[in-house]
């Protein structure tokens, strides 16, 4: 699995998980990224998990995942071209349709 950009909050980094045995078979030099992690981003990284990691902030972002999707709701539930509003904490998503709408 590959991950970027929000673990540094913005910041260029990038990162790979995989396997015990994925992970035995790369040497030293065999994977290289773009934004292989200066010390700055490294830091800023360091500073975003000591962030999210604590139960406080993961509450607050449950709490406003729901709050968002209840307003969504409430704006967007009557209207005709959008189909559903679903997600969980703050990954939401909502299936918007337009059906024959004059541009001119």
């Amino acid at each position: 699995m590959t991950l970027a950009k929000p673990l540094a909050g913005g910041l260029p980094i990038g990162a790979v998980l995989v396997t015990e045995r994925i992970a035995s078979s790369i040497n030293y030099g065999d994977h290289g990224s773009t934004f292989a992690g200066s010390p700055l981003v490294c830091s800023a990284a360091l500073a975003v998990f000591d962030k999210i990691s604590k139960p406080d902030f993961l509450s607050s972002v449950s709490k406003k995942g729901l709050y968002f999707k209840e307003l969504l709701k409430q704006k967007l539930g009557g209207n005709r071209h959008v189909k559903e509003i679903r997600g969980v904490e703050m990954c939401i998503r909502d299936s918007i349709y337009i059906y024959n709408v004059d541009i001119r």
